[in-house]
């Protein structure tokens, strides 16, 4: 929005600046990605067989703490005949295998650049080496199993580790974000207000009035209720049909089905593209400002022996989409599964003076390592006179992030005067959380 890229051009430096040093040394890396491949959400009339060869596998130590670590692992299975939302053997959201094929190229990636080339991290995984957080879904848990195999394959890992995995419970976790149909926010009441203003706004709904039409159609052919015709929703179950190859539904025409995933893509970008700059300023503080204070507090971590080097996210679009919000990308599409976004400190041995590259990959999937992921270099709107003379860089408009295919580094005050103004001071306070509250920030 305008406010903001005023509010970023009154960020940049003054003064005369320089470039990274070249002899940075890589000292922490965090890493937010977003789920692989899955199901839909949700079933509708004419729903495709969905088969899943991949089911989730759960040992006794993920139930209750045990002296000694017990050999059996337990499967879940879906019976084809049970009463659920989806037809076949998957439940409502589950990774599939080409999900998993997707997190372990991008984990094969990942080894590549911080095993082989940088030697950032041993051969062989050291967990003590490693951190990682996770959404309570299935789904991101999964990914980050099929992320290490690609990482670190079995056959680097001669012992079995135990890798823990820091979860919250679902409505007191800043993982996922709430949508355009929320009807409440455990975790901060106060974006109920926010979402209750957005769906108020006129562009909001002139843009639903134009496809009313178009909505009853879809309905009576679905045979849908008004509850049950989200866009949103609808346009989710589309695009992972077309993901994993199944059919669309045959009563619908090829305009209804396209008209649909552009509303889905609308109402998902919404908040996070909404031109109205206060709205827009507050969800983002409001659902992604305490974790990108997260980020920068571990950006501040001086490494050290037993302490981990390496930080992962298993996330959603809304937290991918959050987070590239907040860091001035303003003109992104729906990312897609597997999308990830990196934070990387550097360090100048002499100085010990820190320096931010981030790298965010938003391409579609192909599976050959040769061809993705394809990340780019994100440089933040005050980042950008600090980019090495030479480098190429995107266009964009003033206060808006540029991109780059070349390595951009930042010097992490510059990056923290910038974050800053999206981290809450007291998240408690602005969500509206009330002393009693089971806030797990408190």
């Amino acid at each position: 929005s305008q406010g903001m890229a005023r509010l970023a051009l009154l960020l940049l430096p003054l003064v005369l600046v320089s470039c990274a040093p070249d002899n940075l040394q890589l000292t922490s890396v965090q890493v937010v990605h977003r789920h692989g491949a899955r199901t839909a959400l949700h079933g509708y009339t004419d729903e495709p067989v969905w088969n899943c060869d991949i089911t989730p596998l759960v040992g006794l130590t993920d139930l209750v703490q045990t002296k000694d670590t017990s050999p059996r692992i337990y499967r879940k299975k879906y019976p084809t005949d049970m009463s659920k939302n989806l037809p076949g053997n998957c439940m409502a959201g589950q990774l599939t295998s080409l999900g998993a094929a997707m997190h372990e190229q991008m984990g094969s990636f990942f080894r590549r650049r911080y095993v082989d080339t940088l030697k950032f991290l041993p051969p062989q995984l050291d967990p003590a080496q490693m951190w990682f957080r996770s959404s309570d879904a299935p789904r991101t848990l999964a990914s980050i199993d099929a992320n290490m195999r690609g990482f670190y394959p079995i056959s680097s890992t001669p012992v079995r580790p135990i890798l823990d995995v820091e979860v919250r419970e679902w409505d007191f976790d800043d993982i996922p974000a709430p949508d355009v149909y929320s009807t409440s926010v455990p975790n901060c009441p106060a974006l109920m207000g926010v979402i209750t203003k957005m769906r108020q706004n006129q562009d909001f709904i002139r843009q639903h009035q134009a496809v009313a039409d178009v909505r009853a159609s879809i309905m009576a052919k679905m045979n849908l209720t008004d509850d049950q015709m989200g866009w949103l929703w609808v346009g989710d179950n589309f695009i992972m049909r077309k993901l994993h190859g199944l059919p669309m539904p045959t009563q619908l025409t090829a305009q209804e089905v396209a008209t649909t995933v552009s509303m889905a893509g609308y109402e998902f970008l919404y908040p996070y593209q909404n031109q109205n700059a206060d709205q827009q300023r507050a969800w983002l503080t409001l659902t992604y400002g305490a974790m990108m204070g997260d980020i920068y507090k571990r950006m501040l971590i001086t490494p050290s022996a037993g302490t981990p080097r390496y930080y992962a996210y298993s996330a959603h679009d809304t937290t991918i989409a959050g987070l590239i919000s907040i860091l001035g990308d303003t003109g992104y599409p729906w990312m897609p599964v597997a999308s990830f976004l990196v934070f990387e400190v550097w360090r100048d041995p002499a100085t010990t003076d820190p320096w931010v590259s981030i790298i965010y990959s938003n391409s579609t999937y192909v599976p050959s390592p040769d061809m993705w992921p394809r990340p780019q270099w994100m440089v933040i709107p005050p980042c950008v006179p600090y980019v090495a003379r030479g480098v190429p860089l995107t266009e964009a408009n003033p206060g808006a992030a540029r991109f780059s295919s070349q390595p951009t580094f930042c010097p992490l005050t510059v990056f923290a005067q910038y974050a800053q103004m999206w981290i809450p001071k007291d998240r408690r306070q602005v969500c509206g959380l009330t002393a009693a509250s089971n806030d797990w920030r408190r």
